[in-house]
């Protein structure tokens, strides 16, 4: 026998010798290639971040490794309040990676992603976020918050009416509603939102002394007592309640009504004078953070103040002043600070630069007219 032909004998005999390897149909040679290889999946993430408002498009990605490199598909489910918190698909199997979601419900949500080698076939990983939606109002409120806080009235104003315009039904958009229109001097105005924010939230003790300072500001004293009793009555902790009933109570010549009233404003401050260091160590862990952060500074500034520390709520305001020479909060709290010194054409002068940066500085404007009468 040659050569050629043995040679031919071997690789027939080396041929059959080979056990034959079944593959069942529809499974791809990689599965058993890869057969211990995780599916694993890497990302979900929305496009917007978690709290977001209704009525908002939020987009959702799901990424997964692949090491058998076959047809991954994806199934996206969801349980909430829409779904009367049971699952739900809200897209099945498919090879698309990305799901769209229009929240019109509030509440927290929790939004999953199925990765699979087929459709409703092996569920090798799943991932699972959580999502909170809040109402176009709350947003809103939020923003007129934040704007009022550094004196933007007219822009907070529109933020408040914008929250009302989504839910009327918004107490605290009222109350906040109020309290600008009191800083713009507009205090019939005001009254009729707190009275809207009562209506709504009867135990909102602050919409009450809101209410308060309003009618008192229309020296309609008599009612703005009742309105500080009743928010004394819900929270009997407010020393600024007892402070402005002991005013109104001074006004209708109640003198030792009013001195009781002052005494227990002070007891209470004296109370939570500790309390303080608590709160001016908190915003001290802030400015560490962000030393160029002249909101903080101010909110320092203002708890020193309110408990006698006038010279280190002036650093405060200084320091503020130096970040932002435009922060009129900080002039304002200073030109407080200085009258409170004794130091009455600086303050006068503070109080300038305040108006000068906030035309619409109601409360600026009226310090600065009390300390030029008595002054004169």
């Amino acid at each position: 026998m040659n050569d050629q032909v043995k040679a031919a004998l071997i690789g027939a005999i080396a041929a059959i010798s080979v056990p034959f390897i079944f593959i069942p149909l529809g499974t791809t040679v990689s599965h058993y290639l890869y057969p211990e290889s995780p599916t694993v999946l890497k990302l979900l993430e929305p496009d917007k971040a978690s709290p977001n408002m209704t009525e908002t498009q939020i987009n959702w990605t799901a990424d997964a490794d692949n090491p058998r490199k076959e047809a991954l598909f994806y199934k996206f489910n969801l349980k909430g309040p829409s779904t009367n918190y049971t699952w739900e698909i809200v897209q099945n199997w498919g090879t698309h990676n990305q799901w769209s979601w229009y929240p019109t419900q509030l509440g927290k949500y929790i939004v999953e992603v199925q990765v699979s080698y087929g459709k409703n076939n092996e569920i090798p990983d799943s991932k699972s976020k959580y999502y909170t939606i809040f109402p176009l109002s709350a947003t809103f409120t939020e923003k007129g918050i934040n704007l009022g806080n550094i004196g933007e009235y007219n822009e907070s104003l529109k933020a408040y009416e914008k929250a009302i315009e989504y839910n009327p039904r918004d107490s605290l958009a009222w109350n906040g509603k109020g309290f600008i229109l009191e800083k713009l001097g507009k205090s019939n105005e005001a009254l009729k939102a707190f009275n809207k924010s009562i209506e709504i939230n009867p135990q909102d003790s602050y919409a009450w002394y809101h209410k308060g300072n309003a009618l008192s500001n229309l020296n309609k004293y008599d009612e703005a007592l009742k309105a500080f009793d009743k928010s004394i009555e819900i929270n009997p902790q407010d020393s600024n309640a007892w402070n402005d009933k002991a005013v109104a109570l001074g006004k209708l010549g109640k003198s030792d009504e009013a001195i009781k009233a002052f005494d227990k404003s002070i007891e209470i401050d004296r109370h939570h004078l500790n309390k303080s260091d608590e709160s001016i160590k908190t915003f001290d862990e802030v400015i560490e953070i962000t030393p160029q952060d002249s909101i903080a500074l101010d909110y320092k500034g203002n708890i020193l103040k309110r408990f006698g520390k006038y010279s280190e709520a002036m650093k405060a305001y200084d320091k503020a002043i130096e970040i932002n020479p435009q922060d009129s909060i900080a002039w304002d709290g200073k030109g407080l600070v200085l009258e409170k010194l004794g130091k009455s054409d600086e303050a006068l002068a503070a109080y300038d630069k305040a108006i000068e940066i906030n035309t619409q500085a109601s409360h600026v404007l009226k310090a600065k007219e009390i300390l030029s009468e008595q002054i004169k």
